[in-house]
């Protein structure tokens, strides 16, 4: 946490060591828009300045981009997240899981001195999730006895929501920016878990074969409150 705020302080101290310098050196009269890709960095902080008991970062959206009008300084954004895990254990337990975060928003933005800028919007949020186990479970009992059990199960999650957003970001340069955000957004989900149990029984007489499947379903309604930690490096071009 401290080396994060010398940071910050350097930033806010360059203000007194680069004369002469504002964002708005672009040329916002024969350039209508510009366009403003980021990306959260801090994977890669925690590796180059080796932070261990940094904050869990439970924003999900690792890329974000918007589409600025110059003049009026307001902007289009959007923002993008996935996140795909694979398990494959000895105890025959098999798991695949994905997780997919969409936004679409309008922002309008504010200076604050030369370099510190401000932005207040609004979001349309949609989230979706999917969890597929199988679980393998034999049993073999000998002279071509065997009892052997499937269990499949899979998890999907719908996520739709919307909330305002506050962010602010430092101009390092005329095209770069780094800076952050917090969210506050209320998100409506629909769940569905479906179970399939499959026995199989073989032996010298018979070879049987039984399925039970679980189906259930439920709906959920949450406020979720994203604090200021995630950090994104910015391009302007």
């Amino acid at each position: 946490m401290w080396r994060f705020t010398v940071a910050f302080a350097l930033f806010w101290c360059s203000d007194n060591v680069v004369a002469q310098y504002s964002p708005k050196s672009i040329d916002y009269q024969t350039s209508k828009y510009s366009h403003h890709l980021g990306i959260q960095i801090n994977p890669l902080l925690k590796q180059i300045i080796n932070i261990s008991n940094s904050p869990a970062i439970d924003n999900p959206f690792l890329l974000k981009y918007a589409f600025r009008f110059n003049k009026t300084q307001t902007e289009l954004t959007a923002g993008l997240g996935f996140d795909f895990s694979e398990s494959d254990a000895e105890s025959g337990l098999q798991s695949t899981s994905s997780d997919l975060s969409l936004r679409l928003g309008y922002s309008k933005r504010y200076m604050l001195g030369k370099r510190f800028e401000v932005g207040l919007g609004g979001d349309l949020i949609f989230n979706s999730r999917n969890i597929r186990t199988v679980n393998i479970q034999s049993v073999n009992f000998g002279q071509g006895a065997l009892d052997s059990t499937v269990t499949t199960s899979r998890s999907t999650a719908l996520g739709f929501g919307l909330g305002p957003q506050l962010n602010i970001s430092y101009y390092i340069t005329d095209h770069v920016r780094i800076g952050t955000e917090a969210t506050y957004y209320f998100i409506r989900s629909e769940e569905k878990l479906n179970v399939e149990i499959v026995n199989y029984t073989i032996n010298p007489q018979q070879n049987d074969v039984t399925t039970t499947t679980e189906n259930d379903s439920s709906n959920s309604n949450d406020l979720s409150l994203t604090i200021p930690v995630a950090l994104y490096l910015i391009i302007i071009f």
